[in-house]
């Protein structure tokens, strides 16, 4: 590590001061905007020469020591200005992984939590993440909270390895995910119901039918394509987990499928995520279901139902294509509370 005082020659008669910063094998320089006369003809100038070299002496010996101070390294003054919101804007639209849309999401509310439109990164402190983290508790339920704010961590992570950041503001803030699954699940009876409530598209009804005795994500619904489709089995790659799944369908499966079609064709034509959305609300509010239902609701009641009916936790585990036994442990939870609810809305005996 090396932080050395230079001069430029510039126009004017003058020498332009300089530091040459040297660290980690990567050299990087920081212009002072300081400037010294190469010939001083009054004492006035000479002086002024000396002030401005004492100046330029002391900001180097300056960033010696912040240098010194932080095994993580000097931090580049024009890095130091870096507009971070801008920074997680960028991040969000160069990153290319199937996650991005938990990204996107925790850069809007980060966005809507800060209200400002420039963050230097010397304003991003443990103190500020541990309030946008309450703060997406307040607003969102489940694992979404802790999803959105472990995204926010990878973006800081990043940004101190560009050196952004001296050290890292997100270290040491524990995220941990809710394990409680908070979203409403669907009896057999309610998933009766809609079937027999009309929704004003036929093909949103049919899928999500489809995804609530399949166990089937949204993400892969609107991908099914007809080649994933065996006789009486279903065989996909699941986007979110990369992990294959065979899953059996029953009669009342098949029966929604309907007509096949050529293998490259998707099994369901369904619009946009928001407007299935939109379909969805509509239908259950026909229904006159007065539960929260979302498009993963489908997917929770599948899991639940299962255990609720007698299936094993291990058989439900692979037909949901979980990846640990502790995903399935809360759906037999919910499954184990809807028993016991069950049993305590029998009739009473009187003897």
């Amino acid at each position: 590590m090396s932080v050395k005082l230079r001069k430029r020659s510039i126009s004017g008669n003058r020498y332009s001061l300089y530091l040459d910063i040297y660290e980690n094998s990567t050299r990087s320089y920081e212009f002072l905007k300081i400037y010294i006369l190469k010939k001083p003809r009054t004492p006035l100038e000479t002086q002024s020469n000396k002030d401005n070299l004492k100046l330029a002496e002391t900001i180097k010996a300056k960033r010696e020591l912040e240098i010194n101070s932080h095994g993580s390294g000097y931090v580049p003054r024009d890095k130091q200005k870096v507009n971070f919101l801008l920074y997680f804007e960028n991040f969000s639209k160069n990153y290319t992984k199937k996650d991005v849309r938990l990204v996107w999401g925790a850069y809007n509310y980060f966005k809507v939590f800060v209200n400002v439109d420039y963050l230097k990164p010397g304003d991003i402190t443990e103190d500020l993440l541990i309030r946008f983290k309450e703060f997406l508790e307040s607003k969102l339920k489940g694992e979404t909270p802790a999803n959105y704010f472990s995204k926010l961590k990878k973006v800081l992570r990043q940004a101190h390895k560009e050196k952004v950041f001296i050290d890292n503001p997100a270290l040491y803030i524990v995220n941990k995910k809710n394990d409680n699954i908070k979203k409403d699940i669907l009896t057999a009876e309610e998933i009766q119901i809609l079937a027999s409530t009309n929704c004003s598209n036929a093909e949103v009804k049919r899928a999500f039918l489809f995804s609530c005795i399949t166990g089937l994500r949204f993400c892969d619904i609107a991908r099914l394509a007809w080649q994933s489709i065996h006789g009486d089995m279903m065989k996909i790659t699941q986007q979110k987990t990369n992990v294959p799944a065979l899953i059996n369908l029953n009669s009342t499966a098949i029966k929604i499928l309907g007509t096949r079609a050529n293998n490259k064709d998707l099994v369901f034509s369904l619009p946009s995520h928001t407007a299935c959305l939109k379909h969805l609300r509509n239908w259950v509010c026909n229904a006159k279901i007065t539960k929260k239902i979302t498009w993963h609701c489908a997917r929770h009641s599948f899991g639940t139902n299962l255990l609720f009916y007698g299936t094993d936790a291990k058989t439900a585990s692979g037909l949901l294509g979980h990846t640990s036994m502790k995903y399935t442990e809360r759906y037999l939870h919910i499954a184990d509370s809807r028993k016991e609810q069950a049993i305590n809305n029998l009739p009473e005996i009187i003897f």
